[in-house]
């Protein structure tokens, strides 16, 4: 994100206008272009309009597509999570979701949320809500792709889940518009949209479908035709893959579409047995066979996940997230001797070799049904008590058996609702968050207005204010403070005001004595 400096009154910019084009042509989302152009004349004259959003995305059905009543197309919609700054709400930043895209100043924000809406209809989250951008500080974190069977889309609902796993778009290669290759949203040429779209199908393949073409390709490893993939994400302007036993893939050509292996799984698998092997000292720790979530799962982590006895079914979901321009693989295992599960981290080093890190630093991995994203947590933020850790919902690492999966089957894994787990890799704990105990930074109700001229003080910050301005230090002073911090409170509530118009109205109404 470019920070944004503003122009002030009477003074000229010391960086020349064409640095400031190109610094605007690099911007990744259509937020900052809108704060960028409202910033003055000279920046707005620089930087055109934003293309219009080209979501809804139209796309074939993709492959394994199999419905009573087969679609012939269905829709992209992207979602983006932003972390917005607010000196004057409880919590001085907080995380949102922008389902629908907008382009106007107020945009329609939802709270943040790890798990998906229930699939009965019915509202287990607060409706969503305008805001001002131009008011708040406003960071894009993620974007994610949900594929939907009708164009009639609304904040609340729920992808085609059961057709795939996650999507990632991003433009070709060879395309030299740079905003382009970081947001999708502006690979728009003369001839249309220029996107690539690669889908995670349920039964770990994956498909890849060109925006000028009219069909979808599937995607193979070059050594074996069979692997199939738990996690798929866009590093490095690349598509990379996880198969089910932790290698690592990339796909480098568009013509072939062959994926390649770069690194090999840090798990070894021996006469039965699974270890975690260290590349540097070459250390094995011994684990039980890999499992995976089968069904709907129990977040106290207890009986979380059912181990597979069959070492060639599924083995459990692999996640890929980066962090401060890193790969990084989340492996849910649990070591032999221990009765809990555990979350190993592995991160890709120069070698592109998986190595075993046992912390994150002041990072915190956020891992949704169908996204991931990490977040720099510092003491202002949040405080130290949510750094290095991963939070969780009931079907972060769950995946899809069958390719045929029955979509109301699929989402009894969704029934925890807005429970939410928290993983610490500090001392290897889980525990399990109600709604009531979320971190401040999870939103569940935004406000109404984030204008300063809406928002009441509080006692708190009346008293406060009252010490901060006591003329001398006696008690009386403070107790005299205190008491006209009152009457000004007391003073601007309505009450008062509907007081205040009596007494005026009963005043003009009584009849005026002439002076002597």
């Amino acid at each position: 994100m470019i920070k944004i400096v503003e122009e002030e009154e009477g003074k000229g910019t010391e960086v020349p206008a064409e640095i400031w084009g190109e610094i605007g042509k690099r911007m990744d989302n259509q937020v900052e272009i809108q704060r960028f152009r409202s910033t003055c004349k000279t920046w707005r004259s620089l930087l055109p309009y934003p293309f219009p959003s080209i979501f809804p995305l139209t796309v074939p059905s993709p492959p394994l597509y199999s419905a009573t009543a087969p679609a012939l197309f269905h829709y992209i919609v992207e979602h983006t999570g932003y972390l917005i700054s607010s000196e004057i709400h409880t919590c001085p930043s907080f995380l949102v979701f922008e389902n629908l895209p907008g382009r106007d100043r107020d945009r329609v924000f939802s709270p943040f949320r790890l798990f998906s809406p229930q699939p009965n209809g019915k509202k287990t989250w607060p409706s969503p809500q305008k805001l001002d951008l131009q008011q708040l500080p406003i960071k894009s974190l993620f974007k994610t792709y949900y594929l939907h069977r009708s164009f009639n889309i609304t904040n609340d609902t729920i992808g085609e889940t059961s057709l795939v796993q996650k999507l990632v778009l991003f433009s070709h290669l060879s395309n030299s518009n740079h905003s382009a290759r970081i947001n999708p949203e502006f690979a728009v040429t003369e001839q249309g949209v220029d996107l690539a779209v690669v889908a995670l199908l349920p039964n770990g393949q994956l498909a890849l479908h060109l925006t000028r073409n009219n069909d979808w390709k599937l995607i193979t490893p070059a050594a074996n035709a069979n692997c199939m993939f738990d996690d798929i994400i866009n590093y490095d302007e690349n598509l990379w893959g996880v198969d089910l036993d932790g290698g690592a893939f990339v796909l480098e050509d568009y013509v072939s579409l062959k994926m390649t292996q770069v690194a090999a799984s840090p798990i070894l698998f021996i006469q039965g047995n699974s270890y975690v092997r260290n590349p540097n000292t070459s250390e094995m720790t011994p684990l039980t066979s890999p499992f995976y979530p089968k069904g709907r799962i129990d977040l106290s982590f207890n009986q979380s996940f059912n181990r597979c006895d069959d070492s060639s079914s599924f083995k459990g979901r692999k996640r890929l997230v980066q962090a401060s321009g890193k790969l990084y693989m989340l492996f849910p295992c649990r070591l032999l001797n221990h009765s809990s599960n555990q979350i190993k981290v592995f991160e890709l080093n120069s070698k592109n070799q998986w190595e075993e890190v046992e912390s994150i630093g002041n990072h915190s991995f956020f891992m949704g049904p169908g996204f991931a994203f990490s977040m720099v947590v510092t003491q202002e933020l949040e405080g130290h008590c949510w750094r290095n850790c991963i939070f969780l919902s009931g079907v972060s690492f769950c995946r899809s058996v069958s390719a045929n999966v029955d979509y109301p089957l699929f989402t009894e894994m969704l029934e925890p609702g807005p429970t939410i787990g928290v993983y610490s890799l500090v001392d290897n704990t889980f525990r399990k968050i109600l709604p009531k105990d979320y971190p401040p930074i999870f939103c569940t109700h935004l406000p109404s207005s984030l204008s300063p001229k809406e928002v009441p003080p509080s006692r708190e910050e009346i008293l406060n204010r009252a010490r901060q301005f006591q003329p001398y230090s006696a008690n009386r002073g403070v107790e005299e403070m205190m008491k006209r911090a009152r009457e000004h409170h007391s003073s601007s509530s309505p009450s008062s005001a509907k007081r205040r118009r009596e007494e005026m109205m009963k005043t003009a109404s009584e009849p005026r004595r002439r002076p002597r």
